[in-house]
Protein backbone atom coordinates (compact mmCIF):
# COMPACT_ATOMS: atom_id res chain seq x y z
CA UNK A 1 0.00 0.00 0.00
CA UNK A 2 1.60 3.43 -0.82
CA UNK A 3 1.23 6.56 1.30
CA UNK A 4 -1.27 8.26 -0.01
CA UNK A 5 0.30 12.06 1.17
CA UNK A 6 -2.40 14.30 -0.68
CA UNK A 7 -5.28 13.19 2.46
CA UNK A 8 -2.86 15.15 4.65
CA UNK A 9 -2.87 18.27 2.91
CA UNK A 10 -6.12 18.21 1.93
CA UNK A 11 -7.49 21.69 1.98
CA UNK A 12 -4.02 23.70 1.36
CA UNK A 13 -4.25 25.18 -2.08
CA UNK A 14 -1.59 23.82 -4.18
CA UNK A 15 -0.13 25.53 -6.79
CA UNK A 16 -1.80 28.26 -5.88
CA UNK A 17 0.13 31.60 -5.08
CA UNK A 18 0.11 32.30 -1.71
CA UNK A 19 1.84 35.86 -0.95
CA UNK A 20 1.65 35.18 3.05
CA UNK A 21 3.46 31.70 2.58
CA UNK A 22 7.00 32.35 3.39
CA UNK A 23 9.72 29.62 3.64
CA UNK A 24 13.13 30.45 5.18
CA UNK A 25 16.22 28.69 3.40
CA UNK A 26 17.40 28.77 6.45
CA UNK A 27 15.17 27.08 8.35
CA UNK A 28 14.92 24.21 5.81
CA UNK A 29 14.97 20.88 6.58
CA UNK A 30 14.07 21.83 10.18
CA UNK A 31 11.20 23.78 9.12
CA UNK A 32 8.59 23.88 5.97
CA UNK A 33 5.69 25.34 5.34
CA UNK A 34 3.13 23.26 3.44
CA UNK A 35 1.60 25.85 2.02
CA UNK A 36 4.54 26.16 -0.37
CA UNK A 37 3.80 22.83 -1.73
CA UNK A 38 2.95 22.29 -4.94
CA UNK A 39 0.65 20.65 -6.81
CA UNK A 40 2.77 18.11 -9.78
CA UNK A 41 0.34 14.93 -11.36
CA UNK A 42 -2.14 15.59 -8.64
CA UNK A 43 0.29 15.07 -5.88
CA UNK A 44 1.96 17.38 -3.71
CA UNK A 45 5.46 18.12 -4.34
CA UNK A 46 8.16 20.71 -3.02
CA UNK A 47 9.75 22.62 -5.02
CA UNK A 48 12.66 21.83 -6.42
CA UNK A 49 14.35 25.19 -5.51
CA UNK A 50 14.22 24.10 -1.76
CA UNK A 51 16.07 20.83 -2.28
CA UNK A 52 19.23 22.08 -3.85
CA UNK A 53 21.05 21.94 -0.72
CA UNK A 54 19.83 18.95 1.03
CA UNK A 55 21.76 15.65 1.78
CA UNK A 56 19.83 12.67 -0.24
CA UNK A 57 20.33 9.19 1.31
CA UNK A 58 20.75 5.54 -0.47
CA UNK A 59 17.39 5.48 -1.63
CA UNK A 60 17.33 9.31 -2.96
CA UNK A 61 15.19 10.28 -0.09
CA UNK A 62 15.77 13.72 2.26
CA UNK A 63 13.63 14.28 5.17
CA UNK A 64 11.84 17.65 5.77
CA UNK A 65 9.02 18.92 8.74
CA UNK A 66 6.08 20.05 7.04
CA UNK A 67 4.27 22.50 9.10
CA UNK A 68 1.62 21.23 9.54
CA UNK A 69 2.08 18.10 8.40
CA UNK A 70 4.74 16.84 10.59
CA UNK A 71 7.73 14.63 8.95
CA UNK A 72 8.22 13.06 5.51
CA UNK A 73 10.81 11.93 2.82
CA UNK A 74 10.79 13.13 -0.50
CA UNK A 75 12.74 12.09 -3.88
CA UNK A 76 14.78 14.20 -5.49
CA UNK A 77 11.98 15.22 -7.81
CA UNK A 78 9.94 16.49 -5.08
CA UNK A 79 8.00 13.98 -4.41
CA UNK A 80 6.58 13.02 -0.72
CA UNK A 81 7.22 9.51 -0.54
CA UNK A 82 6.86 8.78 2.96
CA UNK A 83 4.71 10.94 5.27
CA UNK A 84 3.87 10.31 9.26
CA UNK A 85 7.82 9.60 9.84
CA UNK A 86 8.35 9.66 13.60
CA UNK A 87 10.82 11.43 15.33
CA UNK A 88 14.05 11.13 16.58
CA UNK A 89 17.05 13.29 17.88
CA UNK A 90 15.14 16.83 16.62
CA UNK A 91 14.51 15.42 13.00
CA UNK A 92 12.96 12.42 11.62
CA UNK A 93 13.75 9.06 12.26
CA UNK A 94 16.50 7.69 9.95
CA UNK A 95 16.10 4.17 7.75
CA UNK A 96 17.46 0.80 9.32
CA UNK A 97 17.60 -2.47 6.73
CA UNK A 98 15.18 -0.53 4.53
CA UNK A 99 12.85 0.60 6.95
CA UNK A 100 11.76 3.81 8.79
CA UNK A 101 9.31 4.04 11.71
CA UNK A 102 5.82 6.15 11.52
CA UNK A 103 4.42 7.23 14.07
CA UNK A 104 0.11 8.27 13.59
CA UNK A 105 -2.16 9.12 16.16
CA UNK A 106 0.05 7.63 18.48
CA UNK A 107 0.58 4.44 17.34
CA UNK A 108 3.71 2.90 15.21
CA UNK A 109 4.74 0.69 12.31
CA UNK A 110 6.94 1.16 9.53
CA UNK A 111 7.14 1.66 5.89
CA UNK A 112 9.84 0.68 3.17
CA UNK A 113 11.90 3.09 1.23
CA UNK A 114 9.62 3.53 -1.71
CA UNK A 115 6.75 4.54 1.18
CA UNK A 116 4.53 1.36 0.91
CA UNK A 117 3.42 0.54 4.64
CA UNK A 118 4.66 -2.75 5.52
CA UNK A 119 3.71 -2.82 9.54
CA UNK A 120 0.57 -1.57 9.94
CA UNK A 121 0.28 1.50 11.98
CA UNK A 122 -1.04 -0.10 14.76
CA UNK A 123 1.56 -0.67 17.70
CA UNK A 124 1.98 0.92 21.09
CA UNK A 125 5.72 1.38 20.59
CA UNK A 126 8.12 0.67 17.53
CA UNK A 127 12.14 0.65 17.35
CA UNK A 128 14.39 -0.03 14.70
CA UNK A 129 18.06 -0.43 14.49
CA UNK A 130 21.04 -1.81 11.77
CA UNK A 131 21.52 -4.10 14.41
CA UNK A 132 18.43 -5.44 15.35
CA UNK A 133 16.16 -3.97 12.80
CA UNK A 134 12.17 -3.66 13.30
CA UNK A 135 10.66 -3.64 16.48
CA UNK A 136 7.30 -3.40 17.84
CA UNK A 137 5.41 -3.31 21.01
CA UNK A 138 2.15 -3.83 22.34
CA UNK A 139 0.90 -2.44 26.03
CA UNK A 140 4.09 -0.03 26.55
CA UNK A 141 4.32 3.41 26.74
CA UNK A 142 6.50 6.51 26.08
CA UNK A 143 7.97 7.63 29.81
CA UNK A 144 9.45 11.10 29.54
CA UNK A 145 12.50 12.59 30.99
CA UNK A 146 12.99 16.13 30.00
CA UNK A 147 12.71 16.32 26.40
CA UNK A 148 13.66 12.63 25.81
CA UNK A 149 10.95 9.95 25.72
CA UNK A 150 11.54 6.15 26.20
CA UNK A 151 9.40 3.29 25.84
CA UNK A 152 8.54 1.46 29.17
CA UNK A 153 6.96 -1.88 29.88
CA UNK A 154 4.59 -4.12 27.11
CA UNK A 155 5.31 -7.15 25.03
CA UNK A 156 8.35 -6.37 22.33
CA UNK A 157 8.42 -8.43 18.78
CA UNK A 158 11.09 -8.36 16.79
CA UNK A 159 9.91 -8.39 12.59
CA UNK A 160 11.55 -11.01 10.28
CA UNK A 161 12.13 -10.04 6.83
CA UNK A 162 8.84 -12.08 5.96
CA UNK A 163 7.00 -9.70 8.25
CA UNK A 164 6.16 -12.31 10.66
CA UNK A 165 6.96 -11.06 14.59
CA UNK A 166 8.70 -13.26 17.01
CA UNK A 167 8.77 -12.35 21.43
CA UNK A 168 11.53 -10.67 22.49
CA UNK A 169 13.12 -8.52 24.71
CA UNK A 170 12.88 -4.67 25.43
CA UNK A 171 14.24 -1.88 22.31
Amino acid sequence: MLLAAASAWSGNAFGQSNPSCTVDGEDIPWQFQACALTERHGEPCVPLKYLNNLEFNAYGLTWLHLVPGGYVYVNRNGRIVVRDVSMMDNGADWFHRGLVRLERDGKYGFADWKGRIVIPIRYDGADNTDEEGPKVCVGCRVERSGEYGAFVGGQWFSVDAHRHLHKTSGP
